[in-house]
């Protein structure tokens, strides 16, 4: 489940409006609660910008979380709820919505309990105003977490959509949520349906299965051996494919969900993405 913050704050509420409906125009109209009314501050949301933050990759201006600490800012943002976006809703939705941002507060390991209890007695609530007004307030001040880059990609699962190369963990992390680093943890289990980062040395091999060509990934993690099969044509290079494959073994950082683990300690993994990350 993707971790709460402000672009799946209004990626849901996005879905659940009449009018405003789209990702931009859910944006700007938050987003113009707080422009709208302080004058100390100068502010700029061109559409490339408000994508980046949508997706991830560019941190809320801190300009702007200056200004929506601002006592005339928290009212304006309150009565902007009250008066434009609650009435905006489409009525049968919103107890759905209200629920999903429940189960991503229960779910985020990151939100203190105390936070966490707050949250949840306003999400339960009566006063929807009220909740999403708090709600949009928490998560504009949550601290920005940029994950390490790839240098370097050379493989992308046909699972994980991108518009470019930058930023793909960041962007991970808005479709999936939160994966499990191996390289900075000291956690040396493999477990079932969950997804983790890791560095290894592979090996490689093609093969042809059903009309396609497949790479074939190996290696041994712990007691683990995870095996994996990829399409060729999702490889980013051909090229540099064909280099690894007559190398024989090459070292990756991978991306990468644990479909199953079978008794003799065998493990098919699903790769979303292969590359070097900068050192």
């Amino acid at each position: 489940m993707p971790q709460l913050n402000i672009s799946v704050f209004l990626k849901k509420l996005s879905d659940c409006l009449n009018e405003y409906s789209t990702q931009s125009a859910t944006f700007n109209l938050l987003f113009n609660f707080i422009t709208y009314n302080t004058d100390k501050y100068g502010f700029d949301f061109s559409n490339k910008k408000i994508s980046n933050i949508m997706n991830g990759i560019e941190d809320i201006p801190e300009n702007v979380r200056n200004a929506a600490n601002d006592p005339n800012v928290i009212k304006a943002i309150k009565e902007g709820v009250k008066n434009i976006v609650v009435p905006s809703l489409r009525y049968p939705l919103i107890d759905d919505l209200m629920y999903t941002y429940g189960e991503l507060i229960q779910a985020d390991s990151s939100i203190s309990p105390k936070t966490k209890e707050r949250l949840l007695t306003l999400i339960n609530g009566d006063d929807i105003c009220e909740a999403l007004s708090e709600l949009f307030l928490y998560v504009l001040n949550i601290p920005f977490k940029k994950h390490d880059e790839f240098r370097e990609l050379y493989y992308c699962s046909s699972a994980f959509t991108h518009d470019n190369n930058s930023n793909l963990l960041s962007v991970f992390k808005q479709q999936y949520g939160n994966f499990i680093d191996l390289d900075k943890g000291s956690d040396k289990k493999l477990a079932v349906d969950k997804t983790y980062k890791l560095t290894m040395n592979c090996s490689l091999e093609s093969v042809f299965v059903l009309g396609s060509y497949m790479t074939n990934i190996a290696f041994k993690y712990s007691d683990k051996e995870c095996t994996a099969s990829t399409s060729c044509a999702n490889w980013i290079s051909q090229s540099e494919l064909d280099n690894f494959l007559s190398a024989g073994n090459k070292t990756f950082t991978m991306v990468f969900k644990v479909l199953n683990v079978c008794d003799d300690n065998k493990c098919q993994i699903h790769i979303y993405l292969i590359g070097e990350l900068y050192k």
